[in-house]
């Protein structure tokens, strides 16, 4: 009986094994940064986000509670280069970076949906955005990544100055590399 309950424990640790041999990618980062112009409608964005702990938690007296508490660790960075249109709509092609201020090894890179962002005034100080967008590929642990990055955001009217929530879901290794 001892020798079956150790065949079994072997089985389950073996598929749990399998299971994380291809472990996705499923993060939010709260990034804050700015844009400068490049042209007429584009503009080179850039952002920072610190290792963070990210909470939710609802109850029946408040509803939700929500809070960004910073962590011990590196930061990730954010860099993109959008084109808007007269309609709203924006375009946009980056990446995000991960590792220490001396190396940044791991990387995701992106391009939207075609115009798949979203610019909207919220008042006459801030604007809120969005953006949907799809992973092309990534370097270091990132390697073979595909996915989708999300994102929401406020800032300045100007972009001199905001604050987003990026979503990333990603698959990487094998199963992603049969994907593509």
């Amino acid at each position: 009986q001892e020798h079956t309950m150790a065949l079994i424990l072997l089985a389950l640790l073996s598929i749990l094994g399998a299971a994380n041999a291809d472990t996705d990618f499923e993060f939010v980062m709260q990034f804050s940064g700015g844009c400068s112009p490049l042209g007429a409608n584009s503009d080179y964005c850039s952002a920072k986000g610190n290792s963070q702990t990210i909470s939710t938690s609802i109850d029946s007296k408040d509803g939700v509670h929500f809070g960004v508490q910073p962590s011990l660790g590196s930061y990730a960075t954010w860099e993109l280069v959008e084109t808007a249109y007269p309609n709203g709509t924006v375009s946009e092609i980056g990446n995000f970076s991960f590792g220490t201020h001396l190396s940044r090894d791991h990387t995701i890179f992106y391009t939207s949906f075609g115009a798949a962002g979203r610019v909207v005034p919220f008042d006459d100080t801030t604007i809120s955005f969005t953006m949907n967008a799809r992973v092309t590929g990534g370097t270091g642990a990132f390697t073979g990544a595909v996915g989708v990055v999300s994102y929401s955001g406020r800032g300045a009217p100007d972009f001199s100055d905001y604050v987003a929530y990026v979503t990333i879901v990603s698959d990487q290794g094998d199963r992603a590399k049969r994907a593509l």
